[in-house]
């Protein structure tokens, strides 16, 4: 579902593991997919944090499509 969001500009709600094992559920706009140092990352607009976020893909339990669209910051890219 995270790459269907990241490839047709589509909100997805998250469920995230934290460095300290804390669950969060978030809505995310996934605007870069990149691989660094071994693991997956997105670079995504957090709507729970109203600010740019980066998340390991790995820590990612659980993604939903939602039917919200987005546009990319093309500062961002």
């Amino acid at each position: 579902m995270l790459f269907m969001g990241w490839q047709i500009r589509n909100s997805v709600n998250i469920q995230y593991l934290s460095h300290s094992e804390e669950k969060t559920d978030r809505m995310i706009d996934p605007y870069i997919l990149t691989y660094y140092n071994n693991a997956w990352y997105v670079k995504a607009f957090c709507h729970l944090k109203k600010d740019l976020r980066i998340f390991a893909i790995h820590r990612i339990c659980k993604a939903d499509a939602t039917e919200l669209t987005f546009k990319t910051d093309e500062k961002v890219i």
